[in-house]
């Protein structure tokens, strides 16, 4: 994703607060536990609460699905950097498991985007033999019902132009080109009000 364009200068004291009240998601977990896949269970961490064995399956699972894409994009693969991102103490985990093994995740966090609360996710990732059940329509659903919860104006998301199939699931989900995307460049941002 592009670099966090929130400036504490440009932010108001009503966005501040309402920051801060978002950002407290524990208070949200109740409501998406009552929201159940049918066959996956959720549970939200902090990034900084994740356990090294979450942080890796985490990271090796992005890995697994983004390499090819960032290896054609301007970004490049920079693993490390990528980590480090990944451990953000402002982003929070949304991991799904079945029977005990984790199955896909959603990390996201509240920020402030030309001046507008957003929650901004950043990965949604679901291991190959859990794909086509369901299981992303069912993240991104918590992560909507999050930001609406949290009084939050839109969910944005950056995604590499590449990743067609990824392209192709936001847009049915009723994302669009957000206009705060540039032209020119190996991967598009989305939104959705």
């Amino acid at each position: 994703r592009p670099s966090r364009m929130m400036a504490a200068e440009e932010s108001v004291p009503d966005t501040e607060d309402r920051l801060a009240q978002a950002d407290a998601v524990d208070d949200y977990v109740p409501l998406l536990m009552t929201r159940q896949h049918k066959e996956y269970t959720l549970r939200c961490r902090r990034a900084a609460s994740l356990t090294p064995a979450e942080a890796e399956w985490c990271f090796g699972l992005l890995r697994d699905n983004m390499v090819a894409h960032y290896l054609k994009s301007e970004w490049g693969w920079k693993p490390k950097k990528k980590r480090k991102e990944m451990l953000d103490p402002d982003l929070y985990y949304l991991i799904a498991a079945r029977g005990g093994d984790d199955a896909a995740f959603a990390s996201f966090m509240f920020d402030i985007e030309d001046n507008t609360e957003v929650l901004y996710l950043y990965e949604l990732h679901v291991a190959g033999v859990h794909q086509r059940k369901g299981l992303g329509g069912f993240l991104m659903d918590a992560v909507q019902q999050i930001a609406r919860t949290a009084h939050m104006t839109k969910t944005m998301l950056t995604v590499f132009k590449t990743n067609t199939d990824a392209l192709a699931f936001y847009k049915k989900i009723g994302y669009t080109t957000d206009k705060s995307s540039p032209t020119g460049k190996t991967y598009v941002i989305l939104s959705k009000a």
